[in-house]
């Protein structure tokens, strides 16, 4: 069972009801079974393409060429975890990656901010020149697993793993 309660191709109620409270969606039906197939397209173009700037991300010269796993497993995951995390993955994959430091004073701490802005994406075609990219899509899956191996209702989604390594590029070693 999704935590959201009653989903729709991925659009729970409790994420429809957040959208709901802003202007651009209110006429949208409180059930997301309600939803219509141009209304969910709507929903993901705008909350998991466009505002987190996965297009931009998509700009990133050589990337679509090497790891063009990226692009497609930052919107899945910001499906299915939030758009927030994905980009947090993102910044700290390239930070383990290349001994960058993406973190941002947030509260008065150093903190991930999650933002696929311009600074994470010079880092991104840093890691595409250096060869790398394909090692940070594929820590960017590591950290899925272990955030979706946390949750509580794991055990219940059996299919979230398989998932999350269609986007690795390299499998594991042995």
């Amino acid at each position: 069972m999704d935590p959201g309660g009653v989903t729709n191709k991925g659009i729970s109620k409790g994420f429809l009801d957040e959208l709901r409270k802003l202007p651009r969606y209110r006429n949208l039906p409180s059930d997301p079974r309600s939803l219509s197939d141009a209304q969910i397209d709507a929903i993901y173009r705008t909350e998991n393409f466009d505002r987190p700037q996965i297009w931009r991300l998509a700009q990133v010269t050589g990337l679509l060429a090497d790891a063009p796993q990226l692009v497609e497993q930052m919107f899945d995951a910001g499906v299915q975890h939030g758009i927030d995390n994905p980009g947090k993955w993102l910044q700290e994959a390239l930070d383990e990656t290349l001994g960058t430091d993406l973190r941002s004073a947030i509260k008065g701490k150093l903190e991930y901010d999650g933002i696929v802005g311009s600074g994470t994406r010079k880092v991104v075609e840093q890691a595409v020149k250096a060869g790398k990219i394909t090692e940070v899509n594929d820590l960017i899956v590591d950290k899925r697993i272990a955030y979706m191996k946390a949750l509580p209702n794991y055990s219940g989604n059996p299919g979230w793993i398989t998932r999350a390594e269609s986007f690795r590029i390299k499998p594991p070693s042995p």
